[in-house]
């Protein structure tokens, strides 16, 4: 199993001054996001859960899509899901919709809103809403208007980018191909310039010493609820332990495990197959 030493994008972007990443750097990490996702799409199958904080990094700078935990396999004729399944604030309106009306249905292009999301947080510290309660936040997602970038230095490439991923109507959001083909992540420009420059700021990031470790965006206003959402019956929560190492835990809360005895599972799946690119 690949070692990813960096971390996670979460943890990178909260100890980069201004809560913020480069633009492209932001454009380079949804490129790679995007090139995982379309191995994954291609072989229907959902992830789920992208956010931030399952996107982690090589100490060279190489992108890796992590925890598979909650993932679907859809069906080849239907190629939809009806499960109510996520982490809130990331979550697709298409998918919160699933608990309140079971007819309700959706598809790989859930995970294009996710990661719009993801994007946002990577360009703003955090993701929209992540000032309320998560069950305030499910209620608000399907009901006000997309998220959009609060600053307007971004260029309109990064903002439309971000509007693409964002579509409320899941039949009318951009597949995942066509977010390839994207100016802001095909007009990405000096790759290498932009590998060695995030690398560099790793390194940096790296050597400081007495950080506080923030490895995933809690509501501050109770710790007796968590984040993540899961009604498949019989499906194990899943959760990342060393960065790079993929763990499912059968008996996991938020507090820890329900029994008395460690529980720890690792999987056989490795990073580096995810996506069809690893540079």
């Amino acid at each position: 199993m690949e070692y990813c030493g960096a971390g996670s994008v979460t943890d990178l972007v909260k100890k980069t001054k201004g809560n913020c990443f480069k633009e492209d750097w932001i454009a380079y990490i949804c490129r790679e996001v995007l090139r995982g996702l379309s191995h994954l799409h291609a072989h229907h199958v959902i992830h789920r859960d992208i956010k931030g904080q399952n996107v982690l990094l090589t100490e060279n700078a190489e992108v890796k899509l992590v925890d598979f935990g909650v993932s679907a396999q859809l069906d080849r004729t239907i190629g939809r899901r009806n499960t109510f399944i996520g982490t809130p604030y990331w979550m697709a309106p298409e998918v919160i919709a699933c608990d309140e009306n079971p007819e309700s249905t959706y598809d790989y292009r859930s995970d294009l809103w996710s990661l719009g999301i993801t994007a946002i947080e990577m360009a703003e510290g955090a993701p929209p809403l992540c000032d309320m309660h998560p069950m305030r936040a499910l209620f608000l997602i399907p009901r006000n208007p997309s998220p959009k970038l609060k600053s307007r230095k971004w260029s309109k490439k990064f903002l439309n980018f971000v509007d693409s991923c964002l579509v409320k109507n899941y039949t009318h959001r951009p597949v995942t191909e066509t977010l390839l083909k994207h100016s802001f992540i095909r007009d990405m420009q000096n790759e290498r310039q932009v590998r060695i420059l995030l690398k560099d700021h790793l390194d940096r990031t790296r050597k400081k010493k007495g950080e506080k470790d923030e490895t995933e965006y809690e509501y501050s206003g109770s710790e007796e609820e968590g984040d993540e959402l899961n009604e498949d019956e019989g499906e194990p929560r899943s959760d990342i332990g060393l960065a790079g190492q993929i763990g499912t835990l059968p008996g996991w809360s938020p507090k820890g495990p329900t029994s008395p005895h460690p529980v720890e599972v690792h999987t056989g799946l490795k990073v580096a197959e995810v996506g069809p690119s690893q540079l």
